[in-house]
């Protein structure tokens, strides 16, 4: 597969007339095969390239781009080529770093990570406002996926936790795994399109720290594999789910909702509160079982796992309780 991967990168972009200087392979841990290339034109400078490989089940970055590259281009990285055939692919400008690391502790200083996730939540208002009035009809005629209100992913995250509460010196209690099991059970009974009460948008779907880069002072969205037609309050609670301090996510929410009430957003406040309730349970039991999967892989110490989950567990009981105690409330 990799000696594939290399082949058809350069066959292609010799095709697009690029002259390759230096071509490495981007390590992490993500899903696609990634290169970062130096490469040029006649009579051109030298440019920064990405040409990203999906994995075999995450396709659907390539049909979004296919479909939407016009109207998603404010958000996009700039897109060279769409390589329909197989390897499906994608070549794009490099757009930067990371704004942020991964690790929802730095930067230490509180201020400016604040500062910084009011950036983000700006730059995913813009994109839940300019859609408001399509995504629905995008999702109708499959341009776009709705979001699939599934407990799928949280049972995996609760026999992850089961695994976990069986190893030596395991930060998990025999009663913590029963009150996720216990809050899951209730939780997704109830839990379909109609239980939320905001009108759908596009949401990103992976607004992790790692997936804004910054270049030349300008915030891109990268990774798109899980964008749908949601609630706006999806892509806050992913963006949240890690923050420790409780004062910072609080005033994240409240700054998401001033901008969207600003755009003249469909939704009253406590709407998009609601929304973020159910959004913030189901996304941090998910992510719950991913980071307890980085540390049996070995990528995720027994310390940082401890930090995470302390934090996540605490944002699943904090908006269960919040949940249940709106559920009279309808707009």
């Amino acid at each position: 597969m990799a000696e594939l991967f290399w082949q058809k990168c350069k066959e292609r972009l010799a095709t697009l007339g690029y002259h390759i200087e230096e071509m490495n392979e981007r390590k992490g841990p993500f899903a696609a095969m990634i290169a970062e290339i130096t490469a040029s034109r006649a009579g051109e400078e030298a440019e920064k390239l990405i040409y990203k490989l999906p994995a075999a089940n995450r396709s659907w970055e390539m049909e979004l781009v296919f479909t939407l590259r016009e109207e998603l281009q404010p958000w996009l990285s700039y897109i060279i080529e769409v390589f329909p055939d197989e390897p499906a692919a994608l070549l794009m400008k490099h757009t930067g770093e990371p704004y942020l690391l991964s690790d929802p502790l730095e930067p230490k200083d509180t201020d400016r990570r604040r500062d910084a996730l009011k950036q983000v939540s700006a730059i995913l208002s813009q994109l839940h406002l300019r859609t408001e009035q399509t995504a629905k009809q995008w999702g109708r005629t499959g341009r776009l996926r709705t979001y699939p209100y599934s407990r799928e992913w949280a049972d995996w995250s609760l026999q992850q936790s089961e695994r976990l509460s069986a190893t030596e010196n395991s930060p998990y209690s025999r009663g913590e795994v029963d009150t996720l099991r216990d809050i899951a059970e209730r939780f997704y009974s109830n839990y379909s399109d109609s239980s939320l009460l905001c009108p759908p948008v596009l949401t990103h779907g992976d607004t992790h720290w790692g997936n804004v880069l910054i270049r030349e002072g300008v915030l891109t969205l990268i990774d798109w594999e899980w964008a749908c037609v949601s609630t706006p309050m999806r892509d806050v609670a992913i963006l949240l789910q890690e923050e420790p301090e409780d004062d910072i996510a609080r005033a994240i929410v409240e700054h998401h909702i001033q901008l969207l009430m600003e755009g003249k957003y469909g939704a009253s406040r406590e709407a998009l509160l609601h929304d973020f309730d159910a959004m913030m349970i189901d996304n941090a039991l998910m992510m719950l079982g991913w980071e307890i999967e980085l540390y049996f892989r070995g990528e995720r110490s027994a310390v940082a796992l401890k930090a995470a989950m302390t934090v996540l567990f605490r944002r699943i009981l904090q908006h269960w309780n919040q949940y249940i105690d709106r559920r009279g409330y309808r707009v």
